[in-house]
């Protein structure tokens, strides 16, 4: 009887010893397998094991690992921490701890692990040793680290940027502004929030405005549009916006304080109103002027040169009359010569006249004064011109027809001059209660810069003339085939 029980607590024992056995190879291949680092600390602090992703962790070897101890394998700005929580989990005030810090490896690199730390104990309770599981996190504080400084450099931005930035909720309500923002508007977003302000009443106090300001709020674009905005002092000053939305809901809006900015160019219009005005006066007053002076010398001048040409002729019928025969033939050559010249300057005085301004303008009006024009181009350059100008009872004012005149003449100059030309058309009608004067040539070609440059000053001239009679002037060239110059006048009916 005591030998069969003998015989079968034996066999438990072995079973037993069986089973620990195997639960420790199991835990073995375990803890030599893991894809994280484990290591079996003693209550001294000092490794007991270490598997293989531990080693390759750190780059030592299981006994380097031993002999050089946590303390230099540890970061030593990290050490006491590490050390403060491992004596508190083996006095047993705390059954387990997590910490992120760095080591010091082989190769002298830093690695971020995190650690967490438990404690194994025997069948009495006695602390056995601790085991450590050590995961490699260097990657992730990497990124950590570069999120961290584009969150600093964002932030900078946020603060010293020189536009104001406001973060709207979904249902509007004011999540975060900056510093431009506080500092333009003259209002924190701590005090809208502990007043309970309704910003947008507070900002735009014009109902019309603040729901034109809602609106383009609500349906981002991306555009930029103006406001009349309400600082907290009361004042009223003029800001730019666009608007942004984010996936959330959340609306961002960039703006600017353009007060300074639109007083600039109120005043600079204005000063361009003044200079147009002054130019219409001057170029009324050379028409003018122009126009006195042609008459004065086709009156004055033209009429005594045509009443010495009659002289003279009498004065070569006397003198064919009475003087010495001999002498005649010379006498009648001077003459002759006399009366060549008094023709030549007639013709001159003439065309003077009519370029200060032509006669046919006031006479007959815009329409034949164009084909008068384009004739004489053709006679004088040989440039071949057709002129399709068939319109009646024309309704412009003196100065329209000026104007368009003018800018016939020099479109013409710049034919002329640039072109290249061999043929100009060039026509009028009536479009839409406008007087539309085409000039159309078949020569090189303007091209956009020369349209813009600012040397241009023919081009120049000749806007800033439709301008002025509130019209419009279109250039435009093809290369190659041509330039076409559209001037449209409002009809002064």
């Amino acid at each position: 009887m005591t030998m069969a029980i003998n015989k079968d607590m034996r066999r438990k024992f072995i079973e037993r010893e069986e089973a620990l056995r195997e639960s420790e190879e199991r835990f073995q291949k375990v803890f030599d397998d893991a894809p994280i680092g484990m290591a079996v600390v003693g209550p001294d602090l000092k490794l007991r094991r270490a598997n293989r992703a531990y080693c390759e962790m750190t780059g030592y070897t299981e006994e380097e690992l031993a002999r050089i101890g946590f303390e230099k394998l540890v970061y030593p700005e990290d050490w006491e921490a590490d050390k403060k929580l491992s004596d508190k989990l083996y006095r047993g005030e705390i059954s387990r701890y997590t910490i992120e810090k760095r080591y010091l490896t082989k190769s002298g690199d830093t690695v971020w692990v995190h650690k967490t730390a438990t404690l194994i104990n025997d069948s009495n309770g006695a602390p056995l040793y601790g085991l450590a599981m050590v995961e490699n996190i260097t990657e992730r504080k990497r990124a950590e680290n570069e999120l961290r400084k584009q969150k600093e450099i964002l932030q900078q931005i946020f603060d010293h940027i020189p536009l104001m930035i406001r973060f709207l909720s979904a249902d509007n309500r004011y999540q975060m502004v900056n510093c431009e923002w506080e500092r333009t508007l003259g209002c924190s977003l701590e005090e809208i929030q502990r007043l309970n302000l309704d910003a947008f009443i507070e900002f735009y106090p014009d109902p019309q405005e603040r729901q034109r300001a809602l609106d383009f709020i609500a349906e981002p674009t991306g555009e930029w549009q103006d406001f009349k905005t309400r600082t907290r002092d009361g004042r009223l000053i003029d800001t730019t916006w666009t608007n942004i939305r984010l996936s959330d809901g959340t609306k961002i809006g960039i703006g600017q304080d353009i007060t300074e900015r639109k007083h600039t160019e109120e005043q600079l219009k204005s000063s361009n109103e003044k200079l147009r005005a002054l130019s219409a006066r001057l170029q009324f007053a050379r028409e003018e002027e122009s126009t006195r002076i042609a008459r004065e010398i086709h009156d004055e001048l033209g009429s005594a040169l045509t009443r010495l040409r009659w002289d003279l002729e009498s004065f070569d019928k006397t003198i064919s009359e009475s003087v010495d025969r001999s002498q005649l033939p010379a006498l009648e050559e001077k003459l002759k010569t006399m009366m060549k010249l008094t023709d030549a300057t007639v013709n001159t005085v003439r065309r003077i006249a009519s370029e200060l301004r032509p006669s046919i303008l006031d006479d007959l009006g815009l329409v034949e004064a164009i084909e008068w024009q384009v004739q004489q181009f053709q006679v004088q350059t040989g440039i071949a011109c057709r002129c399709d100008c068939y319109l009646e009872n024309v309704i412009l004012n003196r100065e329209q027809s000026t104007t368009l005149f003018r800018i016939l003449q020099e479109a013409l100059t710049n034919i002329l001059r640039h072109a290249q030309a061999t043929s100009v058309d060039v026509t009028t009608q009536i479009e839409a209660d406008e007087f539309v004067l085409t000039i159309r040539d078949n020569g090189r070609g303007i091209t956009e810069n020369e349209t813009s440059a600012p040397l241009s000053l023919g081009i120049l001239g000749m806007r800033e003339r439709a301008h002025l009679v509130n019209g419009k002037i279109s250039i435009s060239g093809v290369e190659g085939q041509g330039t076409a110059i559209t001037v449209r006048v409002p009809l002064s009916g």
